[in-house]
């Protein structure tokens, strides 16, 4: 059933009748000449409302699904492009936390600080860190530095990435 059908079933059309007060606009006229009917829809909750104006205010941005953003590949999350062997493991890390924690969404999204940043999904990577296969020990800035590099990930996929890396 379309939106338009879903609201025209709540609403029934009615028709009212006004009657001209001024009696001096016809005196030959007839009563029913004098009168002036008008098609409007009578809303559930009472009030009347001309049948666009109920339309238009009608919000049916959320009646279609947007549009399926391009899956990013973020890779295997071995990092073997990373030369530095402690900072491999710090990405390896958090890519396993981030993964356990299904907080992709999260860590893509634009923010001043995760090092100070105390939502409760950064506790949820912080505890999945700390059970890893490859424990951090990390400081606050070797933890925003890692995750900035995750949040890079996120945003523009492996290949990218690796780009990024090596310039």
């Amino acid at each position: 059933m379309s939106i338009y059908s879903s609201i025209m079933s709540l609403v029934s059309p009615q028709t009212e009748t006004y009657s001209n007060s001024d009696s001096s606009a016809s005196s030959s006229s007839s009563s029913s000449e004098d009168e002036t009917k008008c098609d409007s829809i009578h809303n559930p909750l009472g009030d009347r409302r001309d049948t666009l104006d109920l339309l238009d205010n009608i919000d049916l941005r959320f009646q279609v699904a947007p549009p399926t953003p391009p899956k990013i590949d973020l890779g295997d999350g071995k990092f073997e492009f990373i030369r530095d062997k402690h900072s491999r493991y710090l990405l390896i890390n958090a890519f396993e936390a981030i993964t356990e924690t299904e907080t992709w969404d999260f860590v893509s999204l634009e923010r001043e600080s995760f090092m100070f940043d105390n939502s409760p999904e950064i506790y949820k990577i912080m505890n999945a860190m700390e059970k890893s296969s490859y424990p951090p020990g990390h400081s606050g800035c070797s933890f925003g530095w890692t995750m900035r590099q995750m949040q890079f990930l996120a945003n523009h996929g492996i290949q990218n990435y690796k780009l990024f890396v090596d310039n």
